[in-house]
């Protein structure tokens, strides 16, 4: 039987609350100060996401970094979650693998995870292989995230290279009207171009917005 796969979900509830007790005991691993996770996310059946928090757990590094676990309970397979909070993605290079050996790149990954910030305060979290129902994942962050959310991907197919001609291959359509040398590029507009300017700015705008997304050509 083929397993589900969840992957564009509309925004999700967010359900906050603290516990006094460990919230992720034989999940996650104890780093640093930190005895396991201190932040639990839930992902449930309708897709909405339930965020824990345990105030007994220390931070990893004794400042700020946090060990975040997520349980997937929704029976469908996830590719990420989306979070918000404040300098979360500024890593600044004492992330978990400071203690156990990298990870990944950021040195803050956890086994099976990649980060795609959009900026300090904001990011996708990726499940590299999905998170299958009833399985778990862990990573850190810089700090405690407030809001989030499960991921929406985007696939951004433009038609068309941004040089097809360079490498033999059709350029599409090409205009009639002659540009100066100004903006658009001077000449005959070719299909190939404008495809994939459009692109480059709808992926701009849809990460701006929280969406990770990915462009087959540019």
């Amino acid at each position: 039987m083929g397993k589900t796969i969840l992957q564009i979900v509309v925004v999700a509830a967010i359900v906050v609350s603290s516990s006094s007790t460990a919230l992720a005991i034989g999940q996650c691993p104890a780093i640093g100060q930190s005895t396991s996770c201190s932040i639990l996310i839930t992902i449930k059946p309708n897709g909405s996401l339930t965020f824990q928090t345990d105030p007994s757990v220390r931070p990893f590094d004794g400042i700020e970094d946090v060990l975040v676990g997520v349980t997937n309970q929704s029976g469908a397979t996830v590719f990420g979650i989306s979070l918000t909070g404040s300098d979360i993605f500024g890593f600044d290079g004492d992330g978990v693998g400071t203690f156990i050996g990298n990870q990944g790149p950021t040195g803050y990954e956890g086994p099976g995870t990649s980060f795609s910030p959009i900026n300090a305060n904001r990011g996708t979290v990726n499940f590299t292989n999905g998170l299958d129902d009833t399985r778990f994942i862990w990573f850190s962050l810089e700090g405690a995230p407030t809001q989030v959310r499960l991921s929406q991907r985007v696939t951004i197919d433009p038609g068309h290279g941004s040089n097809c001609g360079a490498v033999h291959q059709a350029v599409g359509a090409v205009g009639v009207t002659d540009y100066p040398a100004s903006s658009p590029p001077a000449g005959k507009l070719k299909e190939d171009k404008l495809t994939v300017a459009v692109a480059i700015q709808l992926n701009s705008r849809l990460q701006n917005e929280g969406f990770d997304v990915h462009l087959t050509k540019s």
